[in-house]
């Protein structure tokens, strides 16, 4: 549903959601689960659902809601339970759980969430250095939204998870929440970097057959104001320029380009060294991540997961000044990683992709992975951080 449909549901949203706060029959061992507004089977919540239906010994309930046929049919392939947010189960679930997870607002289980009174935990999809929600207000503007947020606000929660203390200060920030209701967990969607699927089982999936070293671009979304065809002309440019083949092929090297779900596909004939991914062949930007060698980025937060294997990543701004003109200035965090690795045209990317570094990775991970939950298990982390809260007994 679109945002200016949530804004007429907000009245109502207000009244039911702190009406709920009241129900006294919530069980704590029914847990519900959503993400991109029911539309989709993924992120955060997908890993930590799998997670608490395979390896949870305890008596807990996991439970997919979703308004999103095919993803409610794709659940319900693999086996786990499922329910659309407004049939009589979802309706019946959603007001007994006592744990309501989520990746993007209260809205992934539902468009009238009635999860008030359950433990609310923010999954969130991912971390990074973009100044979202109150960083974007000052003055009068961010007392009001505080103000309304108090009565209700989408991205409400009792528990949030976070990978260090730096971006445990900007969930404090950002949302307006006591810092002791956050705990450096790691996120759940990383603990596919530890599994033990192989590269070409991955590679499979996406039907390529290679034994190329592989190199990833995820360039993030380009505003209206830029253009429609902005993120097209960086492709376009790096598909047909003669350097640019001579490095891949020099390097045995495939570039995958895989795209913002917003960014309209580029449809282009594949390459031996080139290949522009279909978003919706793609069930897992984890397991892309995982295959590989170099990452190239822009301005997208995936640099901070990839840093996890510890592996070349390059960012590369051709439209820097066009971007930053529609997009508002970076997070100074960005620009002091950023700034290492950067290029800006075609023969700076070159040089890097010639002479690549994993310098990146490692100063990423000082900023954004707590020593503490260093090789541990980011969902079991999420698990027990939930169970204690709740004080669940076996």
């Amino acid at each position: 549903m679109k945002s200016v449909s949530r804004k007429w549901l907000w009245p109502i949203n207000a009244v039911i959601f702190n009406i709920c706060r009241f129900i006294p029959f919530r069980n704590k061992r029914i847990w519900l689960f959503g993400a991109h507004a029911g539309n989709k089977y993924d992120d955060n919540a997908k890993f930590f659902f799998e997670y608490v239906n395979t390896k949870v010994t305890y008596n807990i309930r996991p439970i997919w809601l979703s308004n999103n046929k095919e993803t409610i049919d794709q659940i319900k392939k693999i086996g786990y339970e499922v329910y659309p947010f407004s049939s009589l189960k979802g309706i019946w679930f959603s007001l007994h759980a006592g744990v309501a997870l989520y990746t993007h607002s209260i809205y992934d289980l539902g468009m009238i969430p009635l999860i008030s009174g359950a433990k609310i935990v923010a999954l969130w999809h991912g971390v990074g250095f973009k100044k979202i929600y109150n960083a974007k207000y000052q003055g009068h503007k961010l007392f009001l939204k505080k103000f309304i947020d108090r009565i209700f606000s989408r991205t409400y929660r009792n528990i949030t998870i976070a990978t260090s203390h730096f971006t445990l200060e900007q969930w404090q920030n950002y949302f307006n929440i006591n810092p002791e209701d956050i705990y450096i967990t790691g996120q759940p969607r990383n603990d596919v970097f530890k599994n033990k699927k192989t590269r070409q089982e991955i590679l499979r999936k996406l039907n390529i057959n290679t034994e190329k070293k592989i190199i990833l671009f995820m360039p993030t979304y380009r505003s209206v104001k830029q253009g429609k065809d902005a993120i097209e002309k960086i492709v376009l440019n790096l598909y047909n320029n003669h350097e640019i083949q001579e490095t891949l092929n020099d390097g045995n090297y495939l570039l995958l380009v895989k795209l913002h779900p917003l960014t309209p596909n580029i449809k282009l004939p594949r390459k031996p060294n080139f290949t522009v991914l279909n978003y919706e062949t793609i069930e897992c930007n984890q397991e892309l991540l995982c295959v590989a060698d170099i990452l190239i980025t822009d301005y997208s937060s995936c640099f901070v997961d990839y840093s996890l294997l510890h592996r070349p990543i390059i960012f590369y701004n051709p439209d820097h000044n066009e971007y930053l003109k529609h997009s508002g200035a970076n997070d100074i965090i960005f620009e002091k990683i950023s700034k290492h690795c950067r290029a800006t045209n075609l023969k700076e990317l070159i040089s890097l992709i010639k002479k690549p570094s994993d310098s990146i990775s490692s100063m990423t991970n000082k900023i954004f992975e707590d020593p503490s939950i260093k090789d541990s298990c980011y969902s079991e982390n999420v698990y027990k951080t939930i169970v204690r809260s709740l004080n669940i007994k076996s």
